[in-house]
């Protein structure tokens, strides 16, 4: 009898841990669900507003290229201000925008802005990093 109850004992214990792992996986697969979704919905958002930038900036030469084509090199620098407002008001304050255009004597040029990425949860930290040059393309 006591063989029995040793067996009927080790079949519970498999039981309980079966269900353990079962309420973990349950558990993991919620946790994902739900970060998964929220990642989804950031990226969905900032899509949007590099989309309304986008039309901003295209709004923007679009108005301006007569009167700018008149002013010659201070052209460029018209809209690099007018770039950089743009990328602080479509990111207010979610990512850090730099101006890193000056500073650069005799090593030539290299890029306008940097924007850094950060996460929406404290401490925020830097996901990822966009460098932005702007053009004349007119000539």
């Amino acid at each position: 009898m006591s063989r029995v109850k040793e067996i009927a004992d080790i079949s519970k214990e498999i039981i309980k841990k079966l269900e353990e792992a079962i309420t973990q996986t349950v558990n993991a697969r919620l946790f994902y669900e739900k970060y998964k979704s929220l990642l989804d919905e950031a990226k969905r958002i900032h899509e949007q507003k590099y989309i309304r930038l986008w039309d901003e900036i295209y709004k923007h030469e679009a108005a301006t290229s007569q009167e700018q084509a008149q002013k010659g090199q201070g052209k460029g620098q018209d809209f690099e201000k007018w770039f950089y407002e743009e990328l602080v008001k479509v990111f207010d304050g979610q990512d850090r925008i730099t101006d890193v255009s000056k500073g650069q004597t005799g090593m030539g040029k290299r890029a306008d802005f940097l924007q850094e990425v950060l996460t929406e949860t404290e401490p925020k930290k830097v996901a990822g990093r966009i460098v932005y040059e702007t053009k004349n393309t007119e000539k």
